[in-house]
Formats: structure tokens, sequence, C-alpha cells
């Protein structure tokens, strides 16, 4: 079971990799 703070953690690196790939 993910604890709430590594979901918190994997959903902006999320954010942060969809803004990078979307940038070109």
């Amino acid at each position: 079971v993910l604890k709430p703070e590594s979901q918190t953690v994997y959903g902006i690196r999320w954010f942060l990799l969809s803004r990078i790939l979307f940038q070109t």
C-alpha cells in the first residue's frame, strides 16, 4: 500500500515529467 506522501511525490514527478514531454 502506497503512503499518501509517496502518492503525492509520484503525482508531482508525473506532473513535471508531463510538462517536459509536452514542452516540445
